[in-house]
């Protein structure tokens, strides 16, 4: 991949999902709690508590420069591919480790984009030519970036 490349897809479908729960959940929680059912109420609760993650992390991913990269609710992330040691790949996330970071972002089935295919390209022939390990795991799913906040 040339070193001026920039490539970004979109996660909206991500966006849409964690933000539809969180408003349909909410309802149900206050029709709950109008119905004086605080049984029904916590598992509301529990739900929007658990939707919350899939809309404040997720965001456009782009590659810019050799740097694949994250912008969440919470600011930028990126990770050099140079630095790329190893990846784990979860049901809805992918973690790439790096020499003093990671970067974790929705696996490529929620991206959207003209650039999906250049982008998947990219990361394919860094994983090709450096023989990085690819590791199905489930804890790939719930972890966040790591040191790799840009802004």
């Amino acid at each position: 991949m040339p070193k001026q490349a920039h490539l970004k897809v979109s996660t909206w479908k991500v966006k849409t999902i964690g933000s539809t729960a969180i408003i349909l959940f909410s309802w149900f929680a206050v029709l709950a709690l109008m119905s004086k059912q605080n049984g029904a109420f916590i598992g509301f609760i529990l739900f929007i508590l658990s939707a919350l993650p899939t809309f404040l992390f997720a965001g456009p991913i782009s590659i810019t420069d050799g740097k694949p990269g994250i912008t969440t609710t919470f600011g930028r992330f990126k990770l050099p591919l140079q630095e790329i040691l190893s990846i784990e790949q979860g049901t809805a996330y992918w973690v790439f480790f790096g020499t003093k970071g990671r970067l974790s972002i929705p696996a490529s089935f929620m991206w959207t984009g003209s650039d999906k295919a250049a982008f998947l390209s990219a990361l394919d022939s860094v994983i090709q030519e450096r023989n990085i390990e690819i590791k199905s795991t489930i804890r790939a799913d719930y972890l966040l970036s790591k040191n790799t906040k840009i802004a």
